[in-house]
């Protein structure tokens, strides 16, 4: 019998019978999967091979085939077949395109912020996220708190449906943060950028708000049109400069 990804044999029972009711084999293949593709231990375009992963992590096929169709609804593989699939492969066309949804989306959700009056909610969760960038020592560090802002708009935006969307596009969010995080050398300019939003949005200046949420985004896409050759490129190594 096979013991089962992540699980330890040694372990007491009823340890491991509450471990799987609370994460099932194929919670803990698609999340390693995910992250994995996230931080390209698997690159782009690589193909996933079901047999490989079944002796990785000695669990049958249903688990794995559960865990690639996850990933497929996330957008992150294509083609799949009973063999395995195959990681999407990334086109500067659509990761130009991601960028300027998730501006629109951004700028949805700063208009529902004011419509409904919620920009002193939106200040209180910013605010601490800000104070945080100090203590930034790393990338994920940085990648955790870029998420955290920009999540602040839809969780205070009172709009289900419009956070909806952008959590299903968030992981590309994740993504396109680390891909340009090895390419750019204007990450302190960004971080202003994120305290510029963070002023107006204390100040009530609702159109300056906007605006610079936009900018934010669409400098964002501008820069990965100018620098295509680094959509897609593999990166492990930890970038200088943190």
């Amino acid at each position: 019998m096979k013991k089962g990804f992540g699980l330890n044999a040694s372990a007491d029972p009823t340890a491991r019978d509450a471990l799987i009711v609370r994460k099932s084999l194929c919670d803990q293949i698609y999340e390693q999967l995910k992250s994995d593709i996230i931080h390209q231990n698997i690159a782009f375009g690589e193909k996933l091979v079901n047999r490989e992963f079944q002796r990785k992590f000695n669990v049958s096929s249903t688990p794995i085939r559960d865990a690639i169709n996850r990933l497929y609804q996330d957008g992150l593989v294509e083609s799949i077949t009973n063999s395995g699939a195959r990681v999407v492969s990334l086109e500067p066309d659509f990761v130009i395109d991601v960028s300027n949804l998730l501006s629109i989306l951004s700028r949805g959700a700063v208009d529902q912020i004011v419509r409904t009056r919620r920009l002193d909610d939106l200040v209180r969760r910013l605010d601490p996220i800000m104070a945080r960038y100090d203590t930034v020592r790393s990338l994920d560090d940085y990648v955790q708190l870029d998420k955290e802002f920009h999540q602040s708009f839809f969780d205070c935006c009172g709009n289900q449906q419009l956070a909806s969307v952008f959590e299903h596009y968030s992981v590309w969010t994740e993504i396109l943060v680390r891909m340009a995080f090895f390419g750019r050398d204007d990450q302190a300019e960004r971080i202003q950028q994120h305290e510029r939003i963070l002023k107006n949005a204390q100040s009530g200046d609702v159109i300056l708000l906007r605006e610079e949420v936009t900018y934010h985004y669409e400098q964002s896409a501008e820069w990965f049109a100018a620098h295509p050759e680094t959509i897609g490129q593999r990166r492990t190594e930890e970038p200088a400069g943190l």
